[in-house]
């Protein structure tokens, strides 16, 4: 008798735990074994005729089996049998895309730790870009960003060890550690050499909303370094400090901000849109979930208001989610590079068997306002302005010095005396231009009764000395 057919009936998401590590069953009447797997792994043909039976389904289930206990028994080092179990799970997640994973306890209480804002680390986002790992973008004033790491930078090899066919979540729990131990990460930079840096980890704190200022004239800015929980409260306590400045035009920077929450984005872009309007719409698996499009909602919609808004390779996912939304409704001009390109929708889901660990699973693509799919493709600005990655660490760092000049000593300062920022100056320039009061149009003059259009109206007779050019006119501007 095959080695699944002496199980007793249990339902499909405890069968391994039972199988491996004995785990207990609970009171709940359970679906039987056999109709379980027999619906999970039954096939079909083109015609729709289911095509294997109860056995074939569980030879699939017994070759699991089988291969885990024949590392048991014969690997040449013991390993528990958790630790099979959990390898097995995350190769088969892992094996489907980059982003989906086994959450073990650790990884799942670091995930948890992100979306609060808290962790420690080395302070850089990664994610996998033409099958290897690439820094989307360093945390701005991270142990990472101060040794230099810039976004773009390939990972190869953390501790010497190479990153070949790992998963995000597992070069993520290489990275972190305690508080002051090190880690080597062997870095390559375009197609440069390989070189390593040993980054000594520390606490990472997210503030996700930054440097909420008028520049000039009215024109505001605002920066999120990713969407977290906290992020729509501190961009609206934000946006309402700087309309209490006569806040007339806002920049809002997404550069460097890798993502987080969809539903923080998607409060963010109400502030702006019409009510109802589409933000954006997530699309699962066709005939296994629903379509859910998410609407504008809120109190407050400004629809007035000029916005630009600034994004380069290291905004993705959520960042990609506001920028795509204001571009699709044409409510902001987009300046910068483009944009990462990721557009898969994750969610993290508990064990009921075993809740302290968890599953990451691609469970769908977002597409913007009109349908578009950017993922592995980005977000193209209106205008388009290059900057090296070197350019823009020393244009962050001089930012930074601004923002914060009693946490940066002047003696330990690098030198940015010449940094620039070509994509803000231009954002600034296109809000600028929006502001300025337009000339009112220069007033034909009026045919002569009896005329024809194809005769010219006559031009010896002087205007009366009281009528002057309307161009010529002082403008007259109104500030709200």
């Amino acid at each position: 008798m095959p080695l699944l057919k002496k199980i007793v009936p249990i339902t499909t998401p405890i069968l391994l735990a039972v199988m491996i590590v004995g785990c207990s069953i609970g009171t709940r009447k359970p679906e039987p074994l056999a109709v379980t797997i027999s619906r999970e792994l039954a096939t079909t043909n083109e015609t729709g005729v289911v095509t294997s039976d109860p056995d074939a389904a569980y030879e699939e289930m017994e070759l699991l089996v089988e291969a885990i206990m024949a590392v048991k028994q014969g690997y040449v080092k013991e390993i528990p049998f958790r630790d099979l179990l959990y390898g097995a799970i995350n190769g088969m997640l892992f094996s489907l895309d980059p982003h989906s994973a086994f959450l073990k306890p650790k990884n799942f209480s670091a995930l948890r730790e992100d979306a609060h804002g808290s962790f420690f680390g080395v302070g850089m986002t990664i994610g996998i870009d033409r099958g290897g790992l690439v820094v989307i973008a360093p945390i701005e004033d991270s142990p990472a960003f101060r040794q230099g790491v810039l976004a773009g930078d390939r990972i190869t090899a953390i501790e010497g060890e190479p990153t070949d066919n790992i998963s995000v979540d597992t070069a993520v729990t290489r990275l972190r550690g305690d508080r002051g131990t090190s880690v080597r990460v062997t870095f390559r930079r375009d197609s440069g050499d390989p070189f390593d840096i040993t980054i000594e980890r520390d606490e990472i704190r997210i503030t996700s909303v930054k440097g909420a200022q008028l520049i000039q004239d009215g024109i505001g800015y605002i920066r999120i370094t990713q969407f977290g929980e906290n992020t729509p409260a501190e961009f609206a306590t934000a946006l309402q400090q700087l309309r209490q400045q006569n806040l007339r035009a806002l920049i809002l920077d997404l550069r460097s901000d890798p993502g987080g929450l969809l539903e923080s984005a998607v409060e963010i872009a109400q502030h702006f849109l019409p009510p109802k309007a589409v933000v954006v719409t997530v699309r699962g698996r066709e005939g296994h979930s629903r379509e859910r499009v998410y609407h504008a909602f809120g109190h407050h919609h400004d629809t007035t208001t000029p916005l630009a808004i600034l994004i380069n390779r290291g905004s993705a996912s959520a960042a990609e989610i506001l920028a795509g939304a204001m571009q699709d409704h044409q409510r902001a001009v987009l300046v910068g590079e483009t944009s990462f390109g990721k557009a898969s929708v994750q969610n993290v889901t508990p064990m009921q068997t075993r809740p302290e660990c968890g599953i990451k699973l691609t469970t769908a693509f977002y597409y913007t306002p009109t349908n578009r799919l950017i993922h592995g493709k980005g977000i193209t600005p209106c205008h388009v302005i290059h900057m090296k990655p070197e350019e823009w660490r020393k244009a962050q760092l001089k930012r930074m010095y601004d923002e914060l000049p009693g946490a940066f000593p002047v003696d330990k300062r690098e030198p940015v005396a010449d940094a620039t920022d070509p994509q803000l100056e231009k954002a600034f320039e296109l809000l600028q231009t929006a502001l300025a009061p337009k000339k009112p149009p220069v007033a034909e003059p009026l045919l002569q009764t009896g005329t024809t259009t194809n005769q010219p109206p006559a031009t010896d007779t002087p205007p009366p000395p009281d009528t002057a050019d309307p161009a010529d006119e002082p403008p007259t501007v109104n500030d709200p």
